[in-house]
């Protein structure tokens, strides 16, 4: 069986090997939490991501890459004395996974709802395998 864990580049997060918690802990780069799930038939990803709207999202697959990216800006008013002032707050992120091979890339789907970006990446159904046989030249 091949296994669905493979090497990546320094920057790409392999689905079980992340170890990017404590290394970006607390940082105004740090990720938002990823959460993954596997079940018999799919992956499920979960993307905690509040304050960030549904179409500041960007998820795309590149070959065997998928990059999750988001932005969201907040701006802040406040009246004083005399002065008036505006703070912009804008944010961003991306993060990229290496998928395993046994994926439906076709009917990955994704929502977005209180906070939290699921992707569902359905596995692929696997093929029954023939016994070993020999085939004659003719």
């Amino acid at each position: 069986m091949k296994s669905t864990i493979r090497k990546s580049l320094p920057d790409v997060t392999s689905f079980f090997d992340d170890n990017l918690f404590f290394s970006n802990f607390l940082t105004k780069d740090s990720f938002p939490a990823v959460n993954v799930k596997e079940s018999e038939n799919a992956f499920e990803l979960e993307v905690v991501a509040p304050g960030i709207k549904k179409d500041g999202f960007k998820l795309e697959i590149d070959n065997e890459i998928m990059t999750i990216s988001g932005e969201a800006e907040d701006m802040k008013e406040k009246e004083t004395k005399k002065y008036y002032r505006k703070e912009y707050n804008f944010e961003s992120f991306s993060r990229q996974f290496v998928l395993p091979d046994n994926l439906d890339t076709d009917k990955i789907e994704a929502n977005y709802t209180e906070g939290v970006l699921r992707i569902n990446l359905p596995k692929l159904k696997e093929e029954i395998k023939t016994a070993k046989k020999t085939i004659s030249i003719e």
